[in-house]
């Protein structure tokens, strides 16, 4: 059942009724329920809503209303807008003025600081064309863009998940993510296409996720590296619950350590490679394997096309995707579609290459590699092995100007390992231009909201740990 999104709440009440749909705190509701709160909502929304071309903009810290939000929009139609509160006043303003035709962005900014929600004009004219979310990318690489999204590509992407994790009726998926990212909103429609459990968590915090996971015989959990890391301190490395079928790592690169730390705790791990551009998942890989070598993601789901642009010596190029879940473009006040397109692919601006198998392996951003010695490095590789060094816990890698080398390589990293004793086993498993020049040893590595390592943020602390 992979049709509109808007059909899925009458389709999933016919068949299970009385099946939860979703669990929040003590309360649950069941698919019949939900239906008919989704309508009500869904026809108030579009009572509220002033012209065709106007999408509604929340901003709430609470994630049981953004998730009734989303289902009224997806129930009537109505082009939604989520914009994090814990964003920076300017950066809000800003991403407003970039995702609609908003002259006054200042009134709307007060609207949503009084009630959390506020209507704005997208540009778009969605009485002719179909938009149902307009999301913006996590910014980790660059300043945060909105994307749009449409009925069609949510129920492709729901279709793309469902071949490689199965979801079932009856199913029950521990939702402790971000609604403002499609990580988070993915899951909400499988559950809902599907026939299965939302149990929903305002926060992550670690006992109440383990604390859940046994409780409701969950099946399905999805978790950045960070929070698996700390899931797996909090339960001592036991293995979970023998329902869960399905651990989906994703949103940042996994280390092979800690894949094998989960692996060797029976966890049912499954990495996965994907953005907001293309609906969630591209690539996912499952199995005792999984993680284990580093930026191996799999094969990419039915539906998607990769190709490798330009391919170096070592056939590792620019990602390019093309798909029914791909976006229908960036947002812009002119609501022009096909903005960062080109003849229906997308330059993900990550590299990678194809493995043997047809699994696609990343290297990392095309942003982010290094020049030292007049060779490229690319960091995330240089982190993933000099975290398997005893007494490092996680790595990342940055590099300052150098008369010598041209970019001198530095490395940040948590853990009890003394710096010289990282620089020796550097020196025994990386070639030279590869091989990081300085070690700092820190209490803590700089992050997004995401979970994600923020690499602009890095440079500028190297270059104040260097002056």
């Amino acid at each position: 059942m992979h049709g509109d999104p808007s059909h899925w709440f009458k389709q999933t009440a016919a068949r299970w009724s009385q099946h939860f749909a979703l669990i929040r705190g003590g309360e649950t509701i069941s698919f019949s329920a939900l239906h008919d709160l989704a309508t009500r909502w869904g026809h108030k929304l579009r009572r509220d809503q002033p012209a065709a071309d106007q999408g509604l903009v929340i901003s709430t810290k609470s994630r049981s209303q953004l998730a009734w939000m989303a289902y009224a929009s997806l129930r009537a139609g109505v082009p939604l807008l989520p914009l994090d509160p814990k964003l920076p006043e300017s950066l809000r303003e800003r991403l407003l003025r970039s995702a609609t035709r908003c002259e006054r962005t200042g009134e709307v900014a007060r609207h949503l600081q009084s009630s959390g929600r506020a209507w704005a004009p997208l540009g778009i004219d969605t009485s002719r064309s179909a938009l149902q979310w307009v999301l913006f990318t996590s910014g980790s690489t660059g300043a945060p863009k909105g994307v749009y999204l449409s009925p069609t590509n949510l129920a492709a992407s729901v279709q793309a998940s469902q071949a490689r994790i199965p979801l079932y009726p009856g199913d029950c998926w521990l939702h402790c993510l971000s609604l403002y990212h499609i990580g988070g909103l993915a899951i909400l429609c499988r559950c809902l296409a599907a026939g299965a459990t939302l149990l929903l968590q305002e926060r992550f915090q670690a006992q109440a996720v383990w604390d859940a996971l046994w409780r409701h015989s969950v099946t399905h959990l999805s978790l950045v590296p960070t929070l698996l890391a700390r899931l797996l301190a909090l339960s001592g490395d036991q293995p979970p619950p023998p329902s869960l079928r399905v651990l989906l790592v994703g949103g940042a690169p996994l280390n092979p350590s800690l894949a094998r730390r989960a692996l060797a705790a029976r966890w049912p791990l499954c990495v996965t490679y994907g953005m907001t551009e293309t609906g969630s998942q591209v690539a996912t890989r499952c199995g005792p394997e999984a993680g284990l070598a580093a930026g191996r993601v799999g094969k990419p789901l039915p539906g998607f096309q990769v190709r490798i642009g330009e391919p170096d010596e070592q056939g590792v190029g620019r990602i390019w995707v093309r798909g029914p879940a791909l976006m229908l473009g960036y947002a812009n006040p002119q609501g022009r579609l096909g903005l960062g397109l080109k003849g229906g692919w997308l330059d993900t601006g990550d590299l990678g290459c194809w493995e043997k198998d047809g699994a696609l392996r990343i290297s990392g951003r095309a942003d982010d590699v290094l020049i030292s010695g007049g060779e490229k490095v690319h960091p995330q590789l240089v982190e993933a092995q000099l975290t398997q060094c005893a007494g490092v816990e996680e790595a990342a890698l940055s590099a300052c100007p150098d008369p010598h080398w041209g970019e001198r390589l530095v490395l940040l990293y948590r853990g009890d390992a003394a710096p010289e004793r990282l620089a020796a086993y550097a020196k025994r498993h990386l070639q030279g231009a590869w091989r990081p020049k300085v070690f700092y040893r820190v209490d803590q590595l700089p992050r997004n909201a995401m979970g994600k390592l923020d690499r602009r943020a890095l440079r500028a602390w190297v270059k104040a740990l260097e002056n």
